[in-house]
């Protein structure tokens, strides 16, 4: 609460500095520019009081001259206190003489001796300076003036001469001005005038800068304490904000231009002008803030007169967007293109001056456009890619994107999470499954272990009962069965999870696959089966864990035993290719094979759908798992009652 209401004091010093700033900064530049518009380089009040002087004393004597030529005859000498002017004719100077002091003595002779005779002028007009006399005397329709003291008057007195011309008549009008009789009138303003211009020449430049820092440092101090929070003043519509802006600004400018043409008195000129200013900066103040607000609140275009209009053109964008097809989308937005290109072609053939350079800007945008369009496809096609390739986790960037391509993109990113969720689904249900084997198995080991045990006491100590002797070689050949099952429930579920040490290093598969001929040659005979073994003469090396790539052949030589037809032949081949050396059996399978060789390698699944036959449905999973984490590859041939399986290991 502290805070914020330090903030708030905050505010107003600032804003109270800010006014304070523009006021001065415009007061010191008003005077400057006037400065420099008068081409007044002298700092000295005297010297810019006698340049305003003379200014308004000529303007009195163009006044006097126009009520010449109203009233057509009038005495030569008026009163324009404390202004004297006289209109003089051409033939009382001599201006045929090249010196010019001889015609300005010509001009005072003739004040002075106060000649009685009628002027008739017209229109005056002025030209600075004696410098342009020969000029004005070839011209007479210009005039020229000049400031210039008589020989018989005082220093406290200064004159002027003009040249003016009417129906071929010429005249001289003649001013002087007393400055100490100016108090009380006109001239008593200039005087204030001359000491605010000299001043502003001396000090006005600096008081700029320093007033310009200071209106800067507190508005950039000021917009950063704008609030963030929207209030009643920010809900006003933003178009009657600028209405309101430029309302106020033209009242102060109005009231500024008022004062300096109204009849009142330089302080109260200066009143008007310094109060404008500071309402009009203190307006500007406020409407600044309430902007930044509104953008600090992510709010400005709510408000803007373009928002609402918008709104219906945003609601049909978003209707045809969804309900309308992509094909009837391109339709639309080719006949657009279509209908621009056609115009930028008739403007072309117009001869329009532009119009070729307006038809390449066209097509400059057009390029680009479609670039965009290239870039966001390309970046929806990476994006499908990754997912395709496995990468489940990429992401696609959506920023800037059309609206047609971030649906697709978004499509992606939720086939990604749901395929995401399914294998997660999947690998939880394995680690379930795992889990479950790991622990039914060991819970049913312990007590395998004493029954095969009492079953191996009760074969030592023997009995004469024939009957009790085949129930004990039942017990103990089943319970060898379910010890054998139990191992392969445990090291599938290690297998497949991953948790089996392998050391890899250089087998001799030649001599593995020798050795698991004769290992099982006893078997095959019992099964009535042929064995043809082609291994190359040259020994073959591959890069696997012997103890595990001997399980692996173990189990499908097992499998062949158990489920291949009788008095057929079992082929096992090595052969080379490339780096690779690959392991095939091939065998006639004894009961029909409708089942695919992606299920054939799950757990618990057996060809022989019967379960008649020995196995567990363990045997293929394992091996496979024991393969994958060799290194090596798993493949499986189903072609009718031929089964064939290929081990793929990478050479030493």
């Amino acid at each position: 609460m502290t805070d914020k209401k330090n903030n708030i004091w905050l505010k107003i010093v600032a804003a109270i500095v800010f006014t304070a700033s523009a006021m001065m900064f415009a007061f010191s530049m008003v005077g400057v520019v006037a400065a420099s518009e008068k081409g007044l380089s002298s700092r000295d009040v005297t010297s810019v009081r006698k340049e305003i002087y003379d200014e308004r004393a000529m303007s009195c004597s163009i006044d006097i001259l126009s009520d010449i030529a109203d009233n057509g005859s009038l005495d030569r000498r008026y009163d324009c206190a404390p202004a004297l002017s006289y209109a003089i004719l051409e033939s009382d100077i001599k201006l045929d003489k090249d010196d010019l002091l001889e015609g300005r003595y010509d001009a005072s002779m003739v004040i002075e001796g106060s000649v009685d005779k009628n002027a008739i002028a017209g229109v005056v007009c002025g030209m600075e300076g004696w410098r342009y006399y020969n000029y004005t005397r070839n011209n007479p329709l210009l005039i020229s003036y000049c400031s210039v003291e008589l020989p018989d008057q005082t220093t406290d007195y200064d004159c002027s001469l003009v040249l003016m011309s009417d129906r071929g008549t010429q005249y001289y009008v003649v001013y002087s001005i007393d400055y100490n009789a100016a108090e009380g009138t006109v001239f008593a303003a200039c005087d204030k005038v001359a000491r605010y211009i000299s001043w502003c020449d001396a000090n006005g430049a600096g008081m700029m800068v320093i007033s310009g820092i200071l209106s800067i440092v507190t508005f950039v101090a000021l917009m950063y304490l704008a609030k963030n929070t929207i209030s009643f003043g920010n809900k006003i519509p933003y178009a009657i904000l600028l209405t309101l802006l430029g309302g106020v600004e033209a009242a102060c400018i109005l009231c500024i231009v008022g004062a300096f043409d109204g009849y009142v008195s330089f302080n109260s000129i200066l009143l008007i002008s310094l109060a404008a200013v500071g309402l009009g900066a203190s307006f500007f103040l406020w409407f600044s803030m309430n902007t930044v607000t509104r953008f600090k609140a992510r709010a400005f275009m709510r408000n803007t007169l373009l928002y609402y209009m918008c709104i219906p053109a945003r609601a049909f964008l978003k209707n045809l967007n969804e309900n309308t097809s992509l094909v009837v989308k391109a339709v639309i937005f080719s006949a657009v293109v279509g209908v621009i290109q056609l115009l930028g072609l008739a403007v072309v053939a117009s001869e329009f001056s532009a119009g070729l350079f307006l038809f390449v800007i066209y097509k400059a945008i057009e390029v680009a456009v479609i670039i965009w369009f290239a870039l966001q496809f390309n970046r929806v096609k990476e994006g499908m890619s990754l997912v395709a390739s496995g990468n489940t986790d990429a992401t696609i960037d959506t920023t800037h994107m059309l609206p047609a391509f971030k649906s697709h993109a978004h499509d992606i990113a939720n086939v990604s999470e749901g395929i995401n969720k399914a294998v997660e689904e999947r690998m939880k249900s394995e680690r379930m499954k795992t889990e479950l084997i790991t622990n039914v198995s060991h819970d049913i080991k312990t007590p395998l272990t004493s029954i095969i045990n009492y079953v191996d006491l009760m074969e030592k100590h023997g009995t004469d009962d024939p009957k009790m002797q085949e129930y004990l070689e039942v017990l103990d050949r089943q319970s060898e069965r379910l010890k054998k099952l139990i191992e392969d429930l445990i090291e599938a579920s290690k297998a497949s999870s991953g948790a089996i040490e392998m050391n890899i290093e250089p087998v001799n598969v030649s001599v593995l696959l020798s050795q698991a001929a004769g290992e099982f040659e006893e078997k095959l005979k019992k099964k009535e089966l042929i064995p043809v073994v082609t291994v190359p003469e040259e020994e073959q090396t591959i890069k696997a864990d012997g103890r595990y790539l001997w399980r692996v052949i173990d189990n499908l030589m097992s499998n062949i035993c158990k489920y291949t037809m009788p008095n057929t032949r079992v082929y096992i081949d090595l052969i080379t290719k490339g780096d690779t050396s690959e392991i095939s059996f091939k065998n006639i399978s004894a009961s029909e094979l409708n089942i695919s060789a992606e299920e054939l390698t799950e757990r618990f699944v057996r060809g022989d759908k019967s379960r008649n036959t020995e196995g567990s449905g363990l045997g293929l999973s394992i091996a496979k798992s024991l393969t994958e984490h060799m290194g090596g590859t798993m493949d499986i041939h189903i072609d009718g009652d031929l089964f064939k399986v290929t081990l793929t290991f990478p050479k030493v």
